[in-house]
């Protein structure tokens, strides 16, 4: 459970969510959300987020907190071709 939103539900009663290895950007935290291990209210410094032109790079810049924050997923190499760490 290291990657994964987890919704529980029975019946009526209250359900948990939780997040783990995301980005995060809201301003108030909904009540019982586990936040640990999540970048927070941090811009994680994509290349280039453009909505205008509609010109997305989810790549990361250079001091980006995201960098070696994800989960392992047993993928050897980047879209770029670059080798994981």
């Amino acid at each position: 459970m290291d990657d994964e939103v987890i919704i529980n539900r029975q019946g009526d009663s209250v359900f948990n969510i939780n997040f783990f290895n995301c980005l995060w950007k809201v301003k108030n935290f909904p009540a019982g959300v586990d936040t640990s291990g999540m970048i927070q209210n941090i811009d994680p410094l994509f290349v280039e987020i453009n909505n205008q032109k509609r010109s997305y790079n989810f790549r990361l810049k250079n001091g980006s907190p995201a960098i070696d924050r994800g989960k392992d997923a047993g993928i050897n190499f980047d879209l770029d071709g670059n080798p994981g760490r």
